[in-house]
């Protein structure tokens, strides 16, 4: 029993650690400058919340069938009306109350989602936790086009 506990908890720490909808609140994007901003942990032990954004333009694109990350960025030249939105994590949600970030944007005239935090375009640049909000960082400028 007391490793069952001991594996409980540290499966707990490792949903926590690195994910954005623990680490943030309040997130919402401006409709009319598409920035997402958001209230995130500071990360610095004190318990500081710093309210932090991201331009969408900077950081997403649109493929023609579906929005994904991109330094290229240009997310608005076919997506608009985009907003934030949580939902349950499947595996975790149940047994943590650990809930996913989607951002869903009107593109082109259909919708289109992405969950913010899965991002393995960033995870070679040692950016892994743009969005996924590690406990030492806050959203921050996506990588420009030259450092993908």
């Amino acid at each position: 029993m007391k490793t069952f506990s001991i594996a409980v908890a540290m499966l707990a720490s490792l949903v926590a650690a690195g994910d954005f909808s623990k680490s943030c609140t309040d997130e919402h994007v401006d409709p009319a400058t598409q920035v997402l901003t958001a209230n995130c942990n500071a990360g610095d032990g004190k318990g500081t919340v710093k309210s932090t954004s991201l331009d969408l333009n900077q950081c997403f694109t649109y493929t023609g069938t579906k929005i994904q990350y991109s330094g290229k960025g240009h997310l608005g030249d076919s997506c608009s009306d985009c907003y934030v939105y949580r939902i349950e994590d499947p595996v975790y949600g149940p047994i943590f109350g650990t809930t996913r970030v989607w951002l869903s944007c009107s593109c082109n005239g259909s919708e289109s989602q992405i969950e913010l935090g899965k991002q393995p375009l960033f995870s070679s640049l040692g950016l892994g936790n743009l969005l996924t909000m590690s406990s030492h960082q806050i959203l921050r400028p996506c990588p420009t086009s030259t450092e993908l």
